[in-house]
């Protein structure tokens, strides 16, 4: 992937985190996995492994989003330093 590609990822990527839609569809989507957790039985074990599962894949989602937007970041200052003719430290 070339630094723009990844510039441009990280752009989309920054979007979507400052998305209110978005924002509220995961902040929904948390409490009810956390309702869902709450009120099942404790000898369900096996239903609170999926609810955690889910919270886990959901925290891994915008881990990995979060990472686009900081790595599109720093293609587009590797971008700038290299239209301004300017060397990077490494």
């Amino acid at each position: 992937m070339t630094d723009e590609e990844r510039a441009e990822r990280g752009r989309l990527a920054q979007d979507l985190l400052e998305n209110p839609l978005l924002q509220e569809a995961i902040e929904a989507t948390d409490a009810l996995y956390w309702d869902q957790w709450r009120e099942s039985p404790a000898r369900d074990s096996e239903g609170r492994e999926r609810i955690h599962a889910r919270l886990v894949a959901l925290t891994d989602v915008l881990k990995v989003v979060k990472q686009f937007a900081e790595d599109g970041k720093l293609a587009q200052g590797v971008i700038d330093r290299a239209r301004s003719g300017k060397r990077s430290f490494f």
